[in-house]
């Protein structure tokens, strides 16, 4: 049983990799079209951002970059504070450098605050990458409080993985602060949802090995 296990497993890494390779190729052969609009460049180069931030954070830089020059061009605030979002995230978690996220994050609630309806979707991605700073900082009672404000922003059934980051990074900050009864119930929702998306995987693998 185990080994029919790790068989589907198997299947489907090479599955990942390879719809990833197809969706990095799809949006290159997108970008190269010369009859884009500044818009639907915006869109792409965002996307191919995120999909090369599961396997190459030099990549992620890269088009993200250019995203952030085109949205400061044309003036489009959604997509500048979507880059900045981004390009935070990848500096703090792949290159770990914390000094230089503080003030990406700064201009992105700037640029939040300057249109709280219609950006008010960007908040929970905001406050996340937030409060990851802080907690590498171990500004723990800050970090605390942005991972509280981006859940009250969040749909926990629409967004389970970022939901599932949330909970972890809350029961992490009481674990440090020697508060375990405190961590539990953030720990107890973590392990829920990461055992509901095991249940989706494990159903994406049984279909993969049937195939």
């Amino acid at each position: 049983m185990k080994g029919y296990f790790v068989h589907l497993a198997l299947i489907f890494g090479f599955f990942h990799f390879s719809l990833l390779a197809q969706n990095i190729d799809s949006l290159k052969q997108k970008l190269e079209n010369r009859d884009l609009t500044s818009q639907e460049r915006s869109i792409i180069l965002e996307n191919l951002a995120k999909q090369y931030s599961r396997i190459h954070a030099d990549s992620t830089l890269h088009y993200v970059e250019e995203a952030l020059a085109l949205a400061t061009k044309n003036e489009d605030k959604v997509a500048e504070a979507q880059a900045l979002i981004t390009k935070a995230s990848i500096i703090l978690l792949h290159k770990k450098d914390m000094q230089n996220s503080w003030p990406l994050l700064d201009e992105v609630y700037g640029i939040i605050q300057g249109d709280s309806i219609n950006l008010r979707y960007l908040y929970p991605s905001y406050y996340l990458n937030l409060g990851s700073v802080q907690l590498r900082a171990q500004q723990f009672d800050r970090a605390l409080t942005s991972f509280l404000k981006g859940l009250s922003y969040l749909d926990e059934e629409e967004e389970p993985s970022m939901a599932l980051k949330f909970f972890n990074n809350m029961a992490i900050i009481h674990m440090q602060l020697k508060q375990p009864q405190q961590a539990a119930p953030y720990l107890e929702k973590a392990v829920m949802l990461h055992q509901k998306q095991d249940l989706l995987r494990v159903s994406l693998l049984s279909n993969l090995g049937s195939m």
